[in-house]
């Protein structure tokens, strides 16, 4: 049985390849962390929550963390922990003699990179976003291919080595299927849905605008609000001090399995969210209309260029998150009205992502003869 780990920080698409080379047949390990730092709260990372469940995959923890913006202790911190995964990682590829290593960037990839790099096994990298990521640009020297999610980023790279095989989304999310959210709105089909989500981990600025501008927006929508697990007490109790008609027209989760994102995703009218890669290509893929607020801190300001890409689709409003801050309701509905989507350019995006797990497979497969 062939092998192959995978590595990194965009979750999703390394989860979407697991499920595709699963079926077939290969054996996969996933490196990654056991523990995400969220505002200081020590909580089990979504990836490993996961794939504890899983069978045939095998989890192995590393200790990599995120560098810091300026030279300081921490530095020091990360540096070691950078050593204490490459060897980890080095040891483990000397036991279990992988065909291929797939990285998905972010802090984890280069030290699992370069111990493959010195192992001689092969290296495909994966790029989520429309910027190459600071994870990636390190171990690009090492890689054999790179598979790219958007084609202008392109440019940036050697040519030689550029595959485009556009983002990967699971399965889940990109059908229609019964879920616990689709029951629990049975009797509520008589209002638009609008879809709030911060990601995995929630949002302050998102779910602060939420709570000051709930009492505008549920006369004419029913809301869905993924608040995240710091946050979703706080709104839990919000929904209870609702009177009886708004609460009926108010759910909130700290998080929804990808089986009701696709729900969600198909029923939405309008969606408000940050811009992550997963998520643009979730709203270009359900064709849906958003307002999306880009992290301001995010590298290279990818966010930033992820709202863009979209808007440029007709499908997305940017707002900043500072403008966030102040602004009404209705004028978020004035502009999304304004929105004019280009059919033909969403659909070249679409067959995109209905393709790149069995590209990406495909190119894993290649590599890991």
């Amino acid at each position: 049985m062939k092998k192959a780990i995978l590595v990194g920080g965009h979750s999703t698409p390394a989860l979407a390849l697991l499920q595709e080379l699963q079926k077939r047949f290969w054996q996969i390990y996933y490196f990654g962390s056991k523990y995400t730092s969220l505002q200081n709260a020590r909580l089990l990372s979504y990836e490993y929550r996961v794939l504890r469940e899983r069978e045939n995959v095998f989890f192995v923890p590393l200790p990599a963390r995120g560098w810091p913006r300026s030279l300081s202790w921490q530095s020091f911190k990360a540096g070691w922990a950078f050593q204490q995964s490459f060897f980890k990682a080095f040891l483990a590829m000397l036991r279990l003699r992988p065909n291929v290593v797939v990285g998905f960037g972010g802090y984890l990839t280069p030290p699992v990179a370069l111990a493959a790099a010195l192992l001689r096994i092969p290296l495909i990298l994966h790029e989520q976003t429309t910027t190459l990521g600071l994870g990636n640009r390190i171990a690009l020297p090492w890689a054999k291919k790179v598979a790219l999610s958007f084609p202008i980023i392109g440019e940036q790279l050697p040519s030689q080595k550029v595959v485009l095989t556009g983002n990967l989304l699971r399965e889940e999310t990109m059908i229609v299927k019964e879920s616990l959210v689709s029951r629990t709105l049975l009797l509520y089909r008589n209002k638009p849905i609008l879809y709030l989500t911060g990601g995995k981990t929630g949002s302050v600025a998102l779910n602060n605008f939420l709570a000051r501008e709930l009492s505008n927006i549920l006369p004419s929508y029913y809301v869905i609000h993924q608040a995240g697990e710091l946050s979703y007490q706080h709104f839990l109790d919000l929904r209870r001090s609702l009177p009886n008609r708004w609460r009926q027209r108010y759910l909130v989760a700290a998080t929804f399995p990808a089986a009701d994102v696709g729900w969600i995703l198909s029923k939405a009218k309008l969606v408000i969210a940050r811009s992550g890669a997963n998520t643009v290509s979730e709203l270009i893929w359900w064709r849906r209309r958003a307002i999306l607020i880009p992290l301001p801190i995010s590298i290279a300001g990818e966010q930033e260029k992820n709202a863009r890409f979209l808007a440029g689709l007709g499908l997305g409003v940017l707002i900043s998150q500072k403008q966030l801050a102040n602004i009404h309701w209705s004028v978020l509905e004035q502009k999304v009205e304004q929105l004019k989507p280009r059919r033909k350019d969403i659909a070249k995006q679409r067959h995109l992502l209905a393709t790149s797990r069995q590209k990406l497979a495909a190119l894993v497969t290649k590599w890991g003869h």
